[in-house]
């Protein structure tokens, strides 16, 4: 065998090894830690960049989200912080901590996991830690994360630094495994809430839990039902200022793919039996800018309300982390129905 020979079968040789540890996922890869998130603006209606009406919402501005770290992406809820930060809560318990500035640029982000309790060393296997939900409890700073494969709720400190306490309510053991808790809220009046995707109720829609306060595993919560737009599961829930409930809903169709539909409730509509059903605020479908539409946040501007919502890629290179923006007019009308007829 010539050498030439000799080193071109060498060179096939090594280019198959390399070809088949980028496939197979090399076991000495070293995650990127890169703290870097870019921002780039979008339109609303590729065919009409100036468009800003959305239903009853006024669209302010929409981002494409990227960055080099491993853990970006997968954005299931989005948490407003008093001091002007957002906390988004990744899919499979990552958290990425940022402030947005007036131009879309992204400020002094921070992406890291989740802590476990115990400080174990080595990550839980993924169906442990499915996060979909975060909720910050205003005293004493406190949130409350949902987790959906094993149908739980994890209370953490104020810093986020520590995992101190988690409850599995029974009510939520017979949700199907991806498709359980999905939208954490608290009311105005310390109640929280929790909806479930794909948890069907009796009746139809699907399966709403109240707690009157805090959620405890000594207190069993209480069931109601929400009724979604026809063709939506709720993926995430955020209360305004006068005590609505706004709930972020999305749709998988063919051939129309992925839309969202923002409803609004009345909170006091919230209770035991009741079978609540929103107004449409606004629908989000193609050729509009949409993804798979996961996140919802609630600030404040010059006194209107602005909501926030953010989609979940999947770590899929076909899909994009997408931050929109708008205002919400005042007192726009949200009704219940079909009234309060009883899930027994």
């Amino acid at each position: 065998m010539t050498f030439k020979r000799r080193r071109t079968l060498l060179v096939i040789a090594l280019l198959i090894a390399l070809s088949w540890m980028a496939l197979s996922g090399d076991r000495q890869h070293r995650p990127n830690n890169d703290q870097v998130i870019s921002s780039h603006s979008i339109p609303l209606d590729p065919r009409n960049p100036s468009r800003t009406e959305l239903g009853k919402l006024r669209f302010l501005g929409a981002w494409v989200l990227k960055s080099e770290n491993d853990r970006f992406g997968g954005i299931s809820s989005l948490e407003a912080l008093p001091d002007g930060r957002f906390v988004a809560l990744g899919d499979g318990a990552t958290l990425i901590d940022f402030r947005i500035a007036p131009d879309g640029a992204i400020v002094d982000p921070f992406i890291r996991p989740l802590p476990w309790r115990g400080n174990q060393k080595e990550e839980p296997e993924y169906e442990e830690r499915d996060s979909e939900s975060i909720v910050r409890v205003p005293e004493p700073g406190e949130y409350w994360i949902s987790f959906e494969n094993r149908s739980s709720l994890r209370r953490y400190s104020p810093d986020l630094s520590r995992e101190l306490e988690t409850i599995r309510p029974k009510a939520m053991k017979r949700w199907p495994s991806n498709g359980g808790g999905e939208a954490l809220a608290r009311l105005t009046d310390g109640r929280f809430i929790l909806i479930a995707e794909y948890g069907e109720a009796k009746g139809g829609g699907y399966e709403g839990l109240i707690w009157p306060g805090q959620p405890s595993a000594k207190v069993e919560p209480q069931r109601f039902a929400y009724l979604p737009p026809e063709g939506f599961h709720a993926t995430d829930a955020k209360v305004l200022p006068d005590g609505r409930l706004l709930v972020l809903n999305r749709r998988l169709a063919f051939p129309t793919g992925l839309s969202a539909a923002l409803t609004v409730i009345d909170g006091d509509a919230i209770r035991p039996g009741a079978r609540v059903r929103g107004t449409l605020l606004a629908k989000l479908e193609s050729p509009l800018a949409v993804d798979n539409m996961e996140a919802l946040a609630v600030t404040q501007e010059g006194g209107q309300n602005i909501v926030w919502i953010a989609s979940d890629d999947n770590f899929n290179a076909f899909q994009r982390t997408l931050l929109m923006k708008f205002a919400l007019p005042k007192e726009p009308s949200a009704t219940t129905g079909p009234g309060f007829d009883s899930l027994n």
